[in-house]
């Protein structure tokens, strides 16, 4: 048993009618990560706007609210309004978002992709990324901007499913720090006057940039780690190829310790998980094959089940624990401000949630392997 403040957890994928036939013991993926959730002891989860349908529109939004509110129980459910390329929806979900902010409500904030990941919604033309920043600034939006950054156009080579590891190699970690920089010239040439969120560093250069910047620019930078980024490496796709694969990639071990050393050093804000399941095959209606064994495989991994496991870990880390509330729980309650009060979680690692999955991505590091 192991105890520890109950986390929110600020980066999540449930998954919706892309998977609409998939049940594990009649439980659909929104259903199975609320069951995570009360399992490990979250307090809060913040959803990610690509389910399909996507979350870009006041009706997908209030529907998806609608639904999680049959299955989360106590859970605060939030959710990240999403853009497109179409400037008037932008400016639609920026007025969402800010009316959200005044009100308390549950769109905590809106995510930009800067490159296409599972989903699809990609915003790849540098002119429409700037005229996006140009919108935000203009409405004077406050609240939290999270950044999908990788710049496409600085891949390298193929991705061949044969062999894992070209997925690491061809969505290289400097094509991470290119559009970190490029996006943070944006918000601060258009006048940005909320929180610029870095979702999903994988390159520890990623962060020693934004920790450069913190005192140089006009808005305030936050920074998530995922599990995955700071305990897994390239070293795994040894034991689940295309399994571990997700986006941004897996690094080299050396990168994936220094990760682990800015979360121990207090250099990140949140733990967000990137809980984004898939099935192992799925077949949809018109035949064609997703998930994770198929011939093109998709990106995402389950990771909500790794709390208890994870923070075991960074105790044995010798983090501290002030640090560690700060990354679980009250940065996310002071940034987000769902009005959560903190708790106690008392729970034990459960490998057993594993199995809904088909497969456990940290089975190098948790012991069972």
């Amino acid at each position: 048993m192991i105890k520890y403040i109950s986390p929110i957890d600020t980066h999540v994928h449930f998954r919706w009618k892309e998977y609409e036939k998939f049940q594990y013991n009649g439980m659909n993926f929104m259903q199975l990560g609320f069951r995570d959730a009360r399992a490990v002891g979250l307090s809060g989860v913040i959803e990610m706007p690509n389910p399909v349908p996507q979350l870009t529109t006041i009706t997908n939004i209030a529907d998806r609210i609608a639904l999680a509110d049959k299955y989360k129980g106590e859970i605060y459910h939030g959710i990240y309004g999403g853009t497109t390329e179409d400037m008037g929806q932008v400016t639609s979900m920026v007025l969402l978002a800010k009316d959200s902010l005044e009100r308390n409500g549950r769109i905590n904030g809106i995510k930009i992709y800067h490159c296409h990941s599972t989903g699809n919604m990609g915003i790849t033309d540098l002119g429409k990324q700037s005229d996006i920043w140009k919108i935000i600034g203009d409405m004077q939006f406050t609240g939290v901007v999270a950044n999908h950054l990788e710049d496409e156009k600085k891949y390298t080579g193929d991705f061949d499913p044969a062999n894992p590891i070209t997925h690491s190699l061809r969505q290289n970690p400097e094509s991470e720090l290119i559009q970190l920089e490029r996006q943070l010239r944006n918000a601060v040439d258009n006048g940005f006057q909320g929180i610029f969120y870095i979702a999903h560093p994988s390159n520890p250069e990623t962060i020693d940039y934004a920790l450069s910047m913190e005192n140089k620019i006009p808005f305030k930078i936050v920074k998530e780690m995922t599990w995955h980024h700071m305990f897994l490496n390239t070293e795994d796709y040894a034991i689940h190829e295309n399994r571990v694969k997700m986006n941004p990639p897996l690094r080299p071990p050396q990168m994936q310790q220094r990760n682990l050393e800015h979360v121990l050093a207090g250099n990140v804000d949140f733990i967000g998980t990137d809980h984004a399941p898939h099935p192992i095959i799925y077949v949809d209606e018109d035949g064609n094959e997703k998930g994770k064994d198929c011939k093109n495989p998709s990106s995402g991994i389950p990771a909500i089940p790794f709390y208890p496991k994870g923070i075991e870990l960074l105790r044995k880390h010798k983090i501290k624990e002030i640090v560690l509330e700060n990354i679980l729980f009250r940065n996310a309650n002071n940034v987000f401000n769902p009005g959560l009060k903190s708790q106690l979680a008392e729970v034990e690692y459960n490998p057993e949630l594993w199995e809904a999955y088909g497969y456990n991505p940290f089975s190098r590091v948790d012991g069972t392997v």
